[in-house]
């Protein structure tokens, strides 16, 4: 799956299994998701959010 916007990342983010979507790790990158969304925080930093969080779960991650 290629990842290009904040909604890319919320589609994937809905495909997770509800355990998964309830760790600390994943909801913190829907907090930071949520707040690029609005302007009050960097895309940047949910995309750093997002990648550790991958990492974590051993999903391969490349960056474009």
């Amino acid at each position: 799956m290629t990842l290009k916007t904040l909604a890319d990342v919320r589609t994937l983010m809905r495909h997770l299994p509800e355990d998964r979507r309830a760790r600390s790790t994943w909801r913190y990158v829907a907090q930071q998701l949520a707040e690029a969304a609005v302007g009050a925080a960097s895309p940047a930093d949910a995309a750093i959010s997002l990648r550790l969080a991958l990492m974590l779960e051993n999903v391969e991650c490349r960056p474009t």
